[in-house]
Order: structure tokens, then sequence, then C-alpha cells
């Protein structure tokens, strides 16, 4: 099996999960100069992520603090398509529509098998 079958597996099972929720991936837009259009127009993406709460243990204060979110969320959007490398440069949203909780981005330990995503495992804040 591919590591691209498995992604796209991975997507599947994460879609497929009784806790998984469709959330929202949106990137930065370019700040354009006074006066300018943006260059680079922010980008959604639909995401499938399944929330898995940080033990006690591991909330240490400095890395994990109180209140920090974990989700592990699919490499691939609704669509099928492969999503950017979630970054603290982009937003989290825990829905696709109003009241979408916003999260800021920690960190992101991907899960990437010679290279290619399987899943991003996201830290938030927020």
């Amino acid at each position: 099996m591919s590591y691209l079958t498995e992604r796209a597996d991975a997507a599947k099972d994460i879609q497929e999960a009784c806790s998984s929720r469709l959330c929202t991936l949106r990137t930065a837009e370019a700040i354009p100069a006074v006066g300018e259009t943006p260059a680079v127009p922010a980008v959604e993406y639909r995401v499938y992520a399944v929330e898995f709460p940080y033990s006690i243990g591991v909330r240490d204060g400095t890395s994990v603090k109180t209140g920090d979110r974990r989700f592990y969320v699919a490499a691939l959007d609704s669509s099928g398509a492969a999503i950017p490398t979630p970054t603290p440069a982009h937003r989290f949203y825990t829905g696709t529509t109003a009241p979408a909780k916003l999260l800021t981005i920690v960190g992101n330990n991907p899960l990437q098998p010679d290279g290619v995503p399987i899943l991003h495992e996201v830290q938030c804040r927020g």
C-alpha cells in the first residue's frame, strides 16, 4: 500500500470517526502595503478533525498549557485535496459556520512517513 493510499484511508477514518467534526483551516492573508491589494488572499480548507484532550501529566505549563486542545487533522480536506501543513500563521476554527470557535495553532506534529503527511497532530490555544 502506498503512502498516498494510506493518507486517503486515514482521512476517511478520521471522517468516519464518531467524534470527528468538520473544521476550517484558514491560511494567513498577505498583508499588503498601504493602497495595494493583497497579493495572496486567505484560503479556507474544510478539514476533518478529532479532538483528543491532553492528559494532566502532559500539561507542563510551558509547551502545553491548561486549556490547550489537541486535534488530529486529516491531511486531506473534505474534497480529497491535500491541505497545507498547519502552522501558527494559520487559523483553526472548530466548525465551518458561526458560532465556530477560533483557535490559534501553537504547534503541529505531522505523521509523515517518507515526507508524505498522513495526518497532523495540531496543538491549539484559545
